[in-house]
């Protein structure tokens, strides 16, 4: 018989007590890689929401570095605000109607009025959720406030209405009905003749001289003279339209290329490569003056008679997936296409208005973000502290981190000065700036 050795073990209570501990370290070891991660998600919240305004500004300053005053006649701008939001003029800044709160809205363009669903902005599809609008400043009454003297109260809140811009674009580029679809002008040369078969050969001397074969040859190929000027040895004057061959049949007929209008010479189309982003003002003088885009394609023409220019607006929209949405959109003919897009805040849609039977229809072509709840712009017009050029955007952006684990909101304030370079020149800014006048303060 033997006697076993005596073991140490844990008593029920012993291992009781380690397993509340261990259960502890876990559970505290759990928290705080869920804190990690939550910190994590929101500084990451943060960066995007900085990356997102950097990005909005950026797109902006593109559009406004096309922009420019325009004025549709020399009278000067009238002071008192009841006056200014009867004018016509770009760029030109307004507030939707919210509410009671109609002070900034305009009576002449009335297209771009909407209806209050889909101006009002917060608590939108978060409605019910205190604890994400928390995070906001304001509340819900701002939309329909009239902050007057507060102009601090007013900058602040997330809530309070926006200004909307309306501004016009230089025509940089070739004309498109969509100005999503911008392309340089191109003149194509052409390798053989207009029978098709017959190749144009640029090394024969024919090809170049001036004589009538080599005219000929340059017909074919369709490359134009130097200038779109001749000699007018029979005319009062002594230089003339030149005429050309317009429907490229190889061959110019007698006053092909020219329309004549009241005994004069004029380019019914663009002579070679049209100037997009100027025109002639006057035939005699030879002045240019800016070309703005247009609803219809110009006929870049001093004699063509005026065409509804393009307008631009950026504004703030109720988002389906974010907190706001702001968005491009332009001007187009209310016609049987037009008016067959769904209204909607998605690109190629139109609008809501709040005009039965506008005018014009607004067709959105770019969403900028889903994280802007508001925009406000100023320009000479409205802010005394702005040059003549210069447009200042503030945007108000909020975002749901989707890592917090409860209802968290990261905002940001960004504010940037942007500029208009379309007519930025010594003279037209000190011609702008009589015209305009003085800053108009829209009792916001």
């Amino acid at each position: 018989m033997t006697t076993a050795a005596p073991r140490r073990a844990f008593t029920l209570v012993e291992l009781t007590i380690s397993l509340v501990i261990l259960s502890a370290v876990t559970i505290l070891t759990i928290e705080s890689l869920i804190s990690a991660r939550q910190l994590q998600g929101l500084a990451t919240a943060e960066d995007e929401v900085n990356r997102e305004a950097a990005r909005i500004i950026e797109t902006m300053s593109v559009d406004i570095a096309e922009s420019g005053w325009w004025f549709p006649n020399e009278n000067l701008l009238p002071v008192g605000l009841t006056a200014d939001r009867a004018a016509a003029y770009f760029p030109y800044v307004h507030q939707q109607a919210l509410g009671a709160a109609t002070e900034g809205l305009h009576t002449v363009f009335t297209y771009h009025a909407r209806p209050e669903s889909a101006v009002r902005i917060l608590p939108g599809r978060f409605v019910g959720r205190a604890n994400l609008l928390g995070h906001l400043r304001g509340g819900p009454t701002d939309g329909e406030t009239k902050f007057g003297a507060d102009r601090t109260g007013y900058l602040t809140s997330h809530y309070a209405r926006s200004q909307e811009l309306i501004f016009v674009r230089q025509a940089t580029m070739g004309w498109t009905a969509d100005p999503s679809a911008r392309s340089l002008p191109t003149l194509r040369f052409p390798d053989y003749a207009p029978d098709g078969t017959t190749l144009i050969d640029w090394s024969t001397d024919a090809g170049a001289d001036y004589s009538n074969p080599g005219n000929a040859n340059r017909i074919a190929a369709g490359v134009l003279m130097p200038s779109a000027w001749e000699r007018n040895p029979l005319g009062p004057t002594p230089f003339q339209r030149r005429a050309y061959d317009a429907d490229g049949d190889g061959a110019v007929a007698v006053d092909e290329g020219v329309a004549i209008v009241a005994g004069t010479r004029v380019h019914p189309t663009p002579y070679g490569l049209a100037l997009p982003s100027a025109k002639l003002t006057s035939a005699t003088q030879l002045t240019l003056e800016n070309q703005w885009e247009t609803i219809d394609q110009p006929a870049y023409d001093p004699l063509a008679p005026a065409q509804p220019l393009r307008e631009y607006t950026y504004c703030v929209v109720p988002s389906p997936i974010g907190m706001g949405r702001l968005v491009r959109a332009y001007t187009t003919r209310n016609d049987a296409a037009n008016a067959a897009r769904p209204v909607g805040v998605d690109v190629g849609q139109r609008l809501p208005q709040s005009d039965t039977a506008p005018d014009r229809l607004l067709v959105v072509d770019q969403v900028l973000s889903d994280e802007v709840v508001r925009v406000v712009f100023d320009t000479f017009r409205t802010d005394p502290d702005l040059l003549i050029n210069e447009v200042r955007v503030r945007l108000y952006l909020a975002r749901v981190s989707a890592f917090s684990g409860h209802d968290q909101v990261v905002t940001r304030t960004a504010e940037a000065i942007l500029l208009m370079r379309a007519r930025s020149t010594a003279a037209a800014d000190v011609a702008d700036a009589t015209q305009a006048v003085q800053a108009v303060v829209l009792d916001n």
